[in-house]
C-alpha cells in the first residue's frame, strides 16, 4: 500500500523538498528542504553540501562545519567540500583546521585555484 503525503507551505502550495534544497534565495527554506531529504537518504551528499552553504549564509558556522564534514565523510576526495569547510574555519578564526583543508582539497587538485586562494587568505604560501 502507497500512501501519498503532502506537506503544504503557509500559501497553500504544495512544498517540493528538492527544490527547496536546491534554491538559493531563502536559506531558512533551503535548510527545511534539504532536511527533509537527509531524513529520508542520510547519504544525499548534496543535501548535506546545500544545507551546509545555507547555514553558512546563516553565518551558523558550527552547523556549516558539521554539514561539510559530512560530506567529506560520503566523499573524501572532493576538493570543493575542504574547501567550504576551510572557508567556514577560517571566518570563526580557527587558521590551523582552515589551513588543513586548503592543503587537502590541493593534494586531491593540486591546481585548485579555490584552495589556493584560501592559503592565501590566510597569509599562507600554497
Amino acid at each position: 500500500m502507497f500512501a501519498l503525503v503532502l506537506a503544504l507551505t503557509a500559501s497553500g502550495a504544495v512544498a517540493d523538498p528538492h527544490s527547496d534544497c536546491n534554491q538559493t534565495a531563502d536559506p531558512d527554506r533551503q535548510i527545511s528542504g534539504c532536511t527533509s531529504i537527509i531524513e529520508t537518504d542520510p547519504k544525499h551528499v548534496k543535501a548535506y553540501f546545500n544545507r551546509g552553504t545555507a547555514y553558512y549564509k546563516k553565518r551558523d558556522f558550527d552547523r556549516a562545519i558539521a554539514d561539510f564534514t559530512k560530506t567529506i565523510d560520503l566523499r573524501p576526495n572532493h576538493a570543493a567540500d575542504y574547501i567550504n569547510r576551510g572557508v567556514a574555519f577560517a571566518v570563526k578564526g580557527d587558521k590551523n583546521r582552515a589551513s588543513a583543508d586548503f592543503r587537502k582539497a590541493l593534494e586531491i587538485d593540486p591546481s585548485n585555484e579555490g584552495a589556493k586562494k584560501g592559503l592565501e587568505m590566510l597569509g599562507m604560501t600554497p
